[in-house]
């Protein structure tokens, strides 16, 4: 799930990201080395948008199956939730 919007960000900035706990529960991005990394601008936005993203993803389609059971989603339908949701706040990403 977190690959998802690490890639989205390599696609949007050329540079591929480390998977981090500070990734994970901060937002915060560290590049392959681990040397933490800001973002301004418009890749700041997207890169919060993802993080939000993949934290609702989580959220929803877990409680769906703690609370409804649901069938527990795979990896393509949570990665195709967090880019819809995406897309819906807004987040345009390239091919």
């Amino acid at each position: 799930m977190w690959a998802v919007a690490l890639n989205a960000l390599r696609r949007l900035t050329g540079r591929t990201w480390r998977l981090t706990p500070l990734f994970v529960v901060a937002g915060l991005l560290a590049d392959t080395e681990g040397t933490p990394y800001e973002l301004d601008g418009d890749l700041l936005r997207a890169k919060d948008i993802l993080h939000a993203c993949v934290v609702q993803t989580i959220w929803r389609l877990r409680c769906a199956v703690a609370m409804d059971d649901a069938e527990v989603p795979t990896q393509p339908v949570m990665a195709h939730h967090v880019l819809s949701l995406a897309k819906e706040i807004g987040l345009t990403l390239p091919d």
